[in-house]
């Protein structure tokens, strides 16, 4: 089950309060300032907003990392004229994905997913936009490096990206973070691939746990990718928002979307087939144990019956007067046993 934690402090809270709920209070905040435009590109950590030149011919592009200093959370939005429930949103760690379109500017939600290799589990990172006519602003909890492909874009001018406007700029980090998904899912397929691979040869009991593992990064994954179909759809939908142009590059990333929603069912699909199996091949093992100890308690029935006849203490039981009586007794049994054990292995009950 995916927990979900709730701040205390928000509770009673009016709308608009700026809270941090996230887990990095110990993270500072940085300001890293992207400036270009067809024969120019200059990058620089910014102490504060003032340094930004609003008005220049610059594409401009602020990336915010580090949301636990509220007060200037607040101070950035009190100077971009920035909505206060846009503010708590942003701050508010968990929001599912969403778009806002408000006159000056519009706020977009997005949730980054990307595998820690050392922990062998799945890290969820909420991103926030804000796109203005004049720039571009994303916040990020903590700096996964997740923007370095669209820094590197930008830096060597690939695809063209300097000719365009914010609104590409936008676009492009979109399709990297949609991108990302790929990634994830392929490490999720070979995880699919190896379990599916242990169950068959092993039958292990361990395989329960990973699938159960597995099922809940695809169930995370689908709530944190199914929303973004209805943001794509709107940004295509609305007249005013976006030229047809980037329209047209918002359909593509749709369509990864929807491919990558239908990899997500085809891979619950499989691992309900695997918990299937699993389950069936840990009640098969339990009946072949049964199997086992009831054909020896049925070999041992009739053995049972004569010890417990012959233990009996009449005073007339001729056999107990035989000098070779006991060497008898085993002789029975002996045959008494292996021909029933002959006949369940010819039966192929053992």
């Amino acid at each position: 089950m995916i927990k979900r934690k709730h701040n205390k402090n928000k509770i009673g809270k009016p709308p608009g309060s700026i809270i941090y709920t996230g887990k990095k209070h110990d993270t500072s905040l940085k300001m890293q300032l992207l400036e270009y435009n067809e024969t120019e590109y200059k990058t620089r950590e910014i102490k504060g907003i003032e340094e930004i030149n609003l008005d220049s011919k610059y594409i401009k592009w602020l990336n915010i990392s580090g949301l636990a200093d509220t007060e200037y959370i607040k101070y950035i939005g009190d100077y971009f004229k920035i909505n206060t429930m846009i503010l708590e949103d942003i701050v508010h760690i968990g929001q599912r994905p969403k778009i806002e379109v408000f006159k000056d500017y519009t706020f977009v939600v997005f949730n980054m997913i990307l595998h820690d290799q050392e922990k062998k589990n799945i890290n969820h990172e909420q991103l926030s936009f804000i796109l203005f006519s004049n720039i571009l602003i994303t916040f990020q909890e903590f700096d996964l490096n997740t923007f370095t492909p669209v820094k590197e874009r930008i830096q060597y001018d690939i695809g063209g990206i300097r000719k365009k406007s914010e609104s590409y700029l936008l676009y492009t980090i979109m399709d990297t973070i949609v991108d990302q998904y790929y990634l994830l899912l392929d490490e999720i397929e070979e995880k699919i691939e190896a379990l599916e691979a242990d169950i068959m040869e092993n039958m292990n009991s361990e395989s329960l746990k990973e699938i159960y593992g597995l099922r809940k990064e695809l169930l995370l994954c689908k709530t944190s990718i199914w929303p973004l179909k209805d943001i794509i759809n709107y940004m295509m939908r609305d007249e005013e928002l976006f030229t047809q142009n980037i329209k047209e590059y918002f359909k593509d990333v749709n369509d990864h979307i929807v491919q990558i929603m239908d990899f997500i069912v085809i891979y619950r699909e499989v691992l309900t087939g695997l918990l299937d199996t699993q389950l069936s091949n840990s009640s098969n093992r339990m009946n072949q144990i049964m199997t086992t100890l009831t054909v020896f308690s049925a070999i041992f029935i009739p053995l049972t019956f004569f010890a417990g006849v012959y233990g009996m203490n009449f005073e007339n039981m001729p056999e107990l007067a035989y000098k070779s009586g006991y060497l008898i007794f085993w002789i029975i049994s002996g045959i008494i046993g292996i021909g029933l054990y002959g006949m369940f292995r010819f039966k192929k009950w053992i």
